[in-house]
């Protein structure tokens, strides 16, 4: 089996329910990184904000090479994306299930699970929602206010303005913008 992500966009969400749901999430891919920042640096934590958020949005930028992974499997293999899990659970276990020669007695208690663990999620995806709007509102060039994002939303705003050509005047930048008008305003064509 095989768990991969199908877009951009899903290499994305997996970083934030990373950033909320695994505690050395930071330690794991920063790890020496902050010196590339600072020599005297001795963690990630010892980084600016600016320079944090900078360093996770590249990180991001690297995961385009996960996203062919797929290609080049075997196909007997069941090829699942965290999308999958997210919105189509049920039907993903499922699958799984039946990959590996198992049956399922209750398929209900499926459903009942997935309901409650969803619920549990929705912070994450609600936060994945106000970063898509914030793009959306950008390139509509349309007025909006958020809450503050989590540093690795934050990143995730900084790499997708970046793969359209667009950086932000980040230097010094610790308070990340919380409407579209101070964003634009930090934002290099």
């Amino acid at each position: 089996m095989l768990v991969y992500f199908g877009n951009f966009a899903m290499a994305e969400k997996n970083q934030l329910f990373s950033f909320y749901k695994i505690p050395s999430f930071l330690n794991k891919i920063m790890k020496d990184k902050q010196t590339a920042w600072n020599v005297n640096y001795n963690s990630y934590t010892d980084m600016q904000p600016f320079e944090l958020r900078e360093a996770l949005s590249l990180f991001i930028d690297q995961q385009s090479d996960e996203l062919e992974i797929s290609k080049v499997i075997d196909k007997n293999w069941v090829c699942v994306t965290p999308d999958d899990l997210l919105y189509n659970f049920k039907n993903t276990i499922l699958k799984i299930i039946e990959y590996i020669g198992l049956t399922v007695d209750n398929s209900e208690n499926i459903d009942e699970f997935y309901n409650n663990w969803f619920k549990k999620q929705q912070y994450i995806i609600d936060e994945f929602k106000t970063i898509d709007n914030i793009m959306n509102s950008i390139n509509l060039e349309s007025s909006m206010t958020w809450d503050k994002l989590s540093i690795i939303g934050e990143a995730i705003v900084q790499s997708r303005l970046r793969r359209q050509g667009i950086e932000i005047a980040c230097h010094g930048l610790n308070q990340f913008p919380t409407n579209t008008n101070d964003l634009t305003k930090v934002l290099l064509n």
